[in-house]
């Protein structure tokens, strides 16, 4: 873990010179790697430490490889000593600890709920939670893949001081993401059935309508979050956004020792959704508060997109109720039909043909 931030460290240099995206063909890099090692190790049965020691190994490996495209590309940013300013490390590393409050939330969201699982309802239950979450974690990698990639030019374009160009990318990607978060989400809630079926051999027994309801509307409003934090993120205006974050999320885990006790793992979701939407809420605010003075932060596309998620949700229970019993290719149509008719409706209620039609131009020069 500790490598790993140093390594991001490392990749985060290359926005220092206009090369994000090397830094970010690097992160790559080091995930495939990781994988690779990890699949050696797993199909060789090697115990787990031997696991972990992969990992380090792996993590080296990236940095040294780093590094050395560093010293070749930036020379002038390649880390050195003789750099070091005592005075600046204050200023440095408060900014720097709310980063690292906001990874830690990734323990509180992720890690923390499947020892409150454990402990309360055992083993059964976290197993379930943990199929059912990584259904729709799918999701949320997609759209986050597209949110991520604005962060270096949300930062370009705030150091430029550009705010018709920032407030243009905040509507655009806005419009982009809120067209998929219905469709991608909707799609694979539906299909649902035939992923558990497919992953555990298994007639569907892991599955059941209701939670699984609960979790794509989760999925959603985080792809929502994590769309707007994006801009906190990006502009280091992250600060309230951390703390907004980490204090929500411990209280969603203390909260939920007393919910999982009275209504198991659908008591922690309805908690789950309640400190997303919270966040959500402040941090629309955050974004108000970022662009005023020079844009308005407007609200139609984000009442449209809970007009479309919420009857996609309740239509989407209904029809799971008796169709996860049918066939595997009738559960592929139903799913692929529902995809494409909420892209239908999605594509006018964004106004996509805008929105692609202002993608086209730039793309267009760049490639001429």
């Amino acid at each position: 873990m500790l490598l790993n931030i140093l390594y991001g460290y490392f990749t985060g240099i290359f926005m220092g010179v206009a090369l994000a995206h090397r830094g970010a063909y690097w992160s790559n890099f080091q995930a495939f790697l990781t994988a690779l090692g990890l699949l050696l190790c797993v199909s060789l049965r090697l115990p787990f430490p031997v696991l972990a020691g992969a990992q380090v190994l792996t993590m080296s490996v990236s940095i040294i490889a780093v590094l050395i495209d560093i010293r070749r590309t930036a020379p002038d940013l390649f880390p050195n000593i003789r750099h070091w300013d005592s005075s600046a490390v204050k200023d440095i590393l408060k900014p720097s600890g709310y980063f690292g409050l906001i990874t830690i939330c990734t323990f509180l969201t992720y890690q923390a709920p499947l020892v409150v699982l454990q402990r309360i309802l055992g083993p059964v239950a976290v197993a379930g939670f943990i199929v059912m979450r990584l259904v729709f974690s799918m999701c949320r990698q997609l759209l986050a893949m597209f949110t991520q990639s604005m962060g270096a030019e949300i930062t370009n374009l705030y150091a430029r001081n550009d705010w018709p160009g920032l407030a243009r990318l905040y509507d655009y990607s806005e419009r982009f993401v809120f067209f998929m978060i219905p469709v991608v989400n909707t799609g694979v809630l539906l299909l649902s059935p035939l992923l558990i079926t497919v992953w555990m051999h298994k007639r569907a027994e892991l599955f059941s309508p209701y939670p699984y309801v609960l979790s794509a509307a989760i999925s959603m409003v985080i792809s929502l979050k994590e769309h707007k934090y994006q801009f906190q993120f990006s502009t280091n205006t992250h600060e309230s956004l951390a703390r907004t974050m980490f204090f929500s999320y411990l209280a969603m885990i203390v909260v939920s020792v007393g919910i999982v006790h009275v209504a198991g793992v659908v008591g922690f979701l309805w908690t789950w959704l309640a400190i997303e939407t919270v966040q959500v809420v402040r941090i629309v605010r955050l974004n108000m508060e970022l662009f005023a003075g020079h844009d308005a932060v407007e609200f139609i596309y984000l009442r449209r997109l809970v007009g479309i998620c919420a009857p996609a949700l309740l239509l989407s229970l209904l029809i799971l109720q008796r169709s996860s019993s049918y066939p595997l290719l009738w559960q592929l149509g139903i799913s692929v039909a529902a995809g494409l008719i909420i892209a239908g409706l999605s594509w006018r209620l964004f106004g996509m043909n805008t929105v692609l039609k202002k993608m086209a131009g730039p793309l267009s020069r760049k490639f001429a």
